[in-house]
C-alpha cells in the first residue's frame, strides 16, 4: 500500500502529461485547463479516496485544515471501502463535500439552496464542473492505479 507521499508524487508527475493530453484531445480554454489543473491537485493532496482516514490527519495543519469537511466521513466510510471505487468513490466524496457546503451555506444564510438555483447553478457552469469533476476523477485514477499496481507486486 503506498503514502500519501508516494501518491503525491506519482500524481504530480502525471499532471503534466494530461494537462498535454487535454490539449491535445480536447482544446479547452485556458481556464477550464486551469480549473482542471487545481481539482485534480486538490484530488491529489486533499481529497484523495484515503479520506476515509481523514479522523487520523493531525487537524492543525493545511491537510487536517482541507479535511475538515472529510472528519465524520471516515466513521462511516470504512478504509478501502466506497472510497476506493474507481466511479463511485469520486462521486461519493463529492457528494460528501457538496451536502458540507450547502451545510455550512444554510448555517451562514439560514436559507437552503432551492433546486431552481441548483439547477441554473449547474447548467451556468457546466463546462467548468465537467472539468472538475475529471480532475478530481483523474487524481482518484492515479491513487487507485498505485494501489493496484503495488497491492498485486507484494502478493
Amino acid at each position: 500500500m503506498s503514502q500519501y507521499k508516494t501518491h503525491s508524487e506519482f500524481n504530480c508527475v502525471l499532471l503534466p502529461f494530461l494537462i498535454g493530453a487535454i490539449v491535445f484531445f480536447f482544446n479547452p480554454t485556458f481556464k477550464t485547463l486551469i480549473y482542471f489543473s487545481f481539482a485534480f491537485l486538490y484530488g491529489t493532496f486533499f481529497m484523495s479516496p484515503d479520506l476515509d482516514l481523514a479522523r487520523k490527519i493531525k487537524l492543525f495543519s493545511l491537510r487536517g485544515f482541507f479535511s475538515i469537511p472529510f472528519r465524520s466521513y471516515s466513521y462511516i466510510f470504512k478504509h478501502r471501502g466506497i472510497s476506493h471505487s474507481v466511479l463511485f468513490g469520486t462521486v461519493t466524496r463529492i457528494a460528501w463535500l457538496f451536502l458540507f457546503i450547502l451545510g455550512v451555506l444554510y448555517v451562514i444564510y439560514k436559507k437552503s439552496v432551492t433546486q431552481k438555483d441548483l439547477a441554473l447553478f449547474l447548467k451556468t457552469h457546466q463546462e467548468i464542473l465537467t472539468y472538475i469533476f475529471f480532475g478530481l476523477f483523474a487524481a482518484d485514477l492515479g491513487h487507485l492505479f498505485l494501489d493496484k499496481r503495488l497491492f498485486k507486486r507484494k502478493r
